[in-house]
């Protein structure tokens, strides 16, 4: 499993992470896609806590097995909120795809790692 201890350095580092739950190997093709907004937590880059990221992977342990399914992370600057999440990557040709699921599942945004590029999941994206 994931050592909290590194995904904080790669918060701090980069920003943010997708990573192979199993193998903690960095995504970096694709677009990422949040699945289940309930699934996610978010608290204040000040009160993180190396045991409470421990208990979302460890409560999260069975979703994140399934093929396709990887651990997402950011900072959010403005708020100065980390998020992290259970997402889905598609591949880059299926992005007009991965933007209709993001929409069927309530998201604002997709992310496309190869580009390192928000991308808004309105009806005019693509």
């Amino acid at each position: 499993m994931l050592d909290p201890r590194h995904l904080r350095s790669l918060l701090d580092g980069r920003g943010g992470f997708t990573l192979d739950p199993s193998t903690g190997i960095p995504v970096d093709r694709g677009v990422s896609v949040c699945l289940d907004p309930r699934r996610s937590t978010r608290f204040s880059r000040g009160h993180w806590r190396d045991e409470h990221v421990a208990a979302w992977l460890d409560a999260h342990r069975d979703e994140l097995s399934r093929n396709g399914r990887y651990v997402g992370g950011w900072l959010d600057t403005a708020t100065a909120h980390v998020w992290l999440d259970v997402v889905r990557v598609m591949p880059e040709m299926a992005r007009p795809a991965a933007v209709l699921l993001a929409r069927w599942c309530g998201q604002h945004c997709v992310y496309d790692l190869g580009r390192s590029r928000l991308l808004p999941a309105s009806a005019h994206a693509s």
